[in-house]
């Protein structure tokens, strides 16, 4: 997700978490691996074989060949704040404010500036090994590329189709599978574009006259057969396990809080917001919260479940990125 109006983080603080689970607070270490400033952001985190990139405010970029527990930042020639991030092999793709996108091929050694194909703000970005790359952002905005991020095209979309007003959503998450892009946004809108049919198909929409599952979705964990979660504004947790067809709303988190992103390996699943991070490891059966006294004036963003499981690297307000057992 990586960037949110301050619009939503302003009004998620004045709710105070009202979570009910079934485990208590857990007082797990948050270590500092990296500081920032109070003017700093660091919106996203990915990883690949080990090696970590972040991204975030000013044109931000910091990588991580050891775990995360020591960073070092890359050079660019850019002040746009970077809000996603994507990483293959030694391809690195970064997205972020007035249409910027920001390629690598060595590990982020080095950088090229891609010329803008939009002015929109771009939120999230996902790549395939075949070199399949897709951006997405405000008002609909959906980009393509098929060479690692060289060049790029705009996907149009018949917004009429996908949604019940017709308008083009801010759209704040994208997974790129084999079979499908998968996108969700405003509204709680989620669609797929089917690579069999060359048609978008919306899967969930809620209904904003009355107010039901139309939450702005920030965030999914989601695999091949589009099996998963969504999060986002007001507490919203979605889930799917038969691709879509049907939804359950988890009702058992009663708060209002900001869900912010997303992450899951084998059956731990981990969502951050801006108290915290909850956490599950039993497949979302059961959560509890896990939030040191440090972390109650923070707000994460980005989540990155290490390999082993055993920790996650976070990363947030102030430009500052954690390492946290879990």
């Amino acid at each position: 997700m990586k960037y949110l109006p301050t619009s939503y983080l302003l009004r998620g603080l004045l709710f105070l978490p009202l979570l009910t689970m079934s485990c208590l607070v857990s007082a797990s270490e948050l270590i500092q691996v990296h500081g920032g400033t109070q003017h700093e952001a660091i919106f996203d985190v990915t990883q690949f074989e080990g090696s970590i990139v972040a991204v975030g405010s000013s044109g931000t970029i910091l990588l991580s060949n050891d775990a995360g527990k020591n960073w070092k930042r890359s050079a660019t020639n850019i002040q746009d704040s970077l809000l996603g991030v994507t990483y293959i092999d030694s391809h690195i793709v970064a997205v972020g404010q007035a249409g910027t996108v920001l390629v690598s091929h060595d590990s982020g050694s080095s950088w090229s500036s891609i010329e803008p194909i939009t002015n929109e703000r771009l939120l999230d970005v996902a790549m395939r090994s075949d070199g399949m790359i897709v951006a997405v952002g405000a008002f609909g905005t959906i980009l393509k590329s098929n060479d690692y991020g060289d060049t790029w095209d705009q996907m149009v979309i018949d917004w009429a189709s996908i949604t019940p007003s017709g308008f083009a959503p801010h759209i704040y998450s994208v997974r790129l599978l084999q079979s499908n892009i998968v996108i969700a946004g405003e509204s709680g809108l989620i669609a797929k574009w089917s690579f069999e049919t060359n048609e978008w198909i919306a899967l969930h929409n809620g209904n904003v006259e009355t107010q039901t599952d139309d939450a702005s979705i920030f965030a999914m964990e989601i695999n091949e057969q589009l099996n998963g979660f969504f999060v986002g504004q007001d507490g919203f947790l979605l889930r799917t396990t038969d691709g879509g067809k049907s939804w359950m709303r988890f009702n058992n988190l009663d708060t209002n809080e900001l869900f912010l992103n997303i992450v899951a390996k084998r059956k731990n699943i981990l969502i951050t917001t801006i108290y915290g991070v909850l956490l599950s490891t039993n497949s979302g059966k059961t959560w509890r919260r896990m939030a040191p006294d440090t972390m109650d004036t923070l707000w994460i963003s980005g989540a990155v479940l290490l390999d082993n499981d055993n920790a996650v690297i976070l990363s947030g307000k102030n430009g500052n990125i954690y390492r946290m057992p879990i």
